[in-house]
């Protein structure tokens, strides 16, 4: 983090647990560090202090006393409320409740637990917020369409509004902001989207690693998120040696858009009968992953034994019924990294208003989860 490099710049100096509490707290009152902003690990501020990670202990704890940061257990500590965001705005959170109707529990814990996490670091930036939802964009019961929208100030919601009410958007008089895409769109809105390619690059090297030039792309064809995730894999099999000729799209005979489970169990299928054991598989999303997993276990076929396996996404690996089962490498970023961009992109918006600039911020998958090195190339 660029802010923490700065403060740290004196070669020779030999730091104290005050001198740690004393800049950061600097950094965050003088809103360098933007409200809902995780702070370095223990051991990255011990490295760049060069204290122990006992003194850095001791430092984030007086912060937290201080009410300047939240600390939580295994996950990190997080900057709260500070003066480079809008006091007492007022904002509309609109989102869809339900996601995949094949597997109801991955709704609660993609919609009911994310938003809960966004409500936790919404209110460590010192926001109220007021959540709308509903099961899919349409018309007939989207929520901004027949909503007084006067009484926000910011209006926060999935990309996926624009299908139905643009021009609501549009006319809205306050900031917009749009997250959950995959690509930027322009637009009087502000937006927070998704750069596949640090991940992806990352899981095709490991597949060359393990001697593998060939791959299976799961998707579905005629779904725009579906495709750009190719395009995005294609660019980084060309740029690390790949070779996005040796990535196969194909077409099942039959394939399920509504039915991602469905598709996967398809492409399942297809690779049994079409594809070699030098040939691995790059899911494009983790439901369809779930329909590959079954047809590969049916078949006594398990991933990082006998099929080398890589989704994109990680959700189903947190849903209890697949843990077990769901054991193939990820690309993915965490939910966290999204939600905080949204609120630094609410401070630089606050602290630098302009009615004709329109900011975003890019949200990189760059995680690469090795589970199994899984089998090589035969």
């Amino acid at each position: 983090m660029e802010t923490i490099e700065k403060i740290t710049g004196e070669t020779g100096r030999k730091y104290k647990c005050q001198d740690i509490v004393k800049a950061l707290e600097a950094n965050i009152v003088g809103s360098q560090l933007a409200a809902g902003v995780e702070l370095p690990c223990t051991a990255e501020l011990a490295s760049r202090y060069r204290v122990s990670e006992k003194t850095v202990h001791r430092a984030l704890q007086h912060l937290a006393d201080r009410k300047l940061i939240r600390r939580v257990r295994g996950s990190g500590s997080f900057v709260r409320g500070n003066m480079g965001l809008p006091p007492h705005s007022r904002i509309g959170f609109f989102y869809f409740e339900s996601l995949n109707v094949e597997i109801p529990s991955f709704n609660n814990i993609l919609c009911q637990n994310s938003r809960l996490l966004l409500k936790q670091i919404l209110e460590d930036a010192g926001l109220a917020v007021e959540f709308h939802s509903e099961q899919m964009p349409n018309v007939e019961n989207c929520p901004l369409l027949g909503m007084e929208l006067s009484r926000f100030d910011y209006i926060i919601a999935e990309a996926g509004y624009r299908l139905v009410a643009e021009q609501v958007l549009r006319n809205f008089p306050g900031e917009v902001i749009l997250f959950g895409d995959d690509e930027f769109v322009f637009g009087p809105w502000h937006q927070v989207f998704f750069d596949y390619r640090p991940g992806m690059r990352k899981a095709l090297e490991h597949l060359m690693k393990m001697g593998f030039r060939k791959a299976l792309v799961v998707g579905v064809p005629t779904l725009s998120t579906s495709q750009h995730r190719y395009t995005a894999l294609c660019e980084m099999a060309d740029q690390c040696g790949f070779g996005s000729a040796n990535l196969a799209f194909p077409v099942p005979e039959e394939y399920f858009f509504h039915l991602p489970v469905l598709c996967g169990r398809e492409y399942g299928k297809l690779f049994l009968k079409e594809f070699k054991c030098d040939t691995a598989i790059f899911s494009l999303s983790d439901h369809l992953t779930v329909g590959v997993l079954d047809v590969l276990y049916e078949h006594g076929l398990k991933p990082g034994r006998d099929v080398q396996l890589i989704s994109y996404d990680n959700f189903l690996s947190n849903v209890p019924e697949f843990k077990e089962r769901f054991f193939c490498n990820a690309v993915t970023h965490p939910l966290s990294c999204e939600f905080r961009a949204i609120v630094k992109l609410m401070s630089e918006i606050h602290l630098a208003p302009n009615p004709d600039f329109y900011r975003s911020i890019v949200v990189p998958a760059q995680e690469f989860i090795v589970r199994t090195d899984g089998p090589r190339a035969r």
